[in-house]
């Protein structure tokens, strides 16, 4: 998937009228050394009452890569917050307000 492609689309899940988003992200690892971490994402979709994952849409759209098996997006860094990192380059990439909560 293109990094155009993933924009579109995460602005179909994100929708053009609500004026803030949340997404939900849930750290399943980190290396030993604490220099990367393994994140999964997920939007609330009110219609179906649901969690979506929408993991690699987000790795697409905001450069990040997924891991080997394809079901986490890999995070480097150290010294700040990384789940507030995601969420702030989402909203830079989108030009919408997105919040996060850490599951």
């Amino acid at each position: 998937m293109t990094k155009d492609e993933a924009i579109q689309r995460l602005n179909e899940v994100f929708g053009a009228t609500a004026r803030k988003h949340k997404i939900f992200i849930i750290t399943k690892k980190v290396s030993a050394s604490g220099m990367s971490r393994e994140m999964e994402i997920y939007v609330f979709d009110k219609k179906a009452n649901d969690m979506r994952w929408i993991t690699p849409v987000v790795a697409s759209a905001c450069g990040y890569k997924m891991t080997r098996d394809g079901d986490r997006m890999r995070v480097d860094g150290c010294g700040m917050n990384m789940h507030f990192a995601v969420a702030y380059d989402l909203s830079q990439t989108l030009g919408k307000k997105i919040e996060y909560q850490s599951l």
